[in-house]
């Protein structure tokens, strides 16, 4: 378990597979997308992927706290080298997955 979550937070600091030796300095992050929140983390078949809103809309104020609407997500691949594996299942899934329509009944 513990080898999964390093490996999920080595892909997400952009480092490969290797080892990280104490003198060798760490990964800078880069910026992949514009987003307003992380709606969650989601496994179909082969690795794991991050959800995230990429787009919203005001609907109201509560309370002097905003209420969003979810206009869009985003699907991000959390792999440490970009698979090139054409399996259909998996394929499948992410398919379904962004059918889904996120902007009718979620808010934040």
């Amino acid at each position: 378990y513990q080898r999964r979550v390093r490996g999920i937070l080595n892909a997400v600091e952009g480092e490969g597979p290797k080892k990280r030796t104490p003198k060798s300095p760490g990964t800078q992050l880069r910026k992949l997308l514009m987003a307003f929140g992380l709606l969650g983390f989601i496994k179909f078949t082969e690795g794991y992927y991050m959800v995230f809103i990429t787009r919203r809309r005001k609907v109201a104020q509560i309370g002097g706290h905003i209420i969003y609407k979810i206009e869009d997500i985003a699907l991000t691949e959390l792999t440490a080298e970009k698979s090139t594996s054409s399996n259909t299942e998996e394929n499948r899934y992410i398919k379904y997955f962004n059918s889904l329509d996120f902007s009718s009944n979620f808010y934040f």
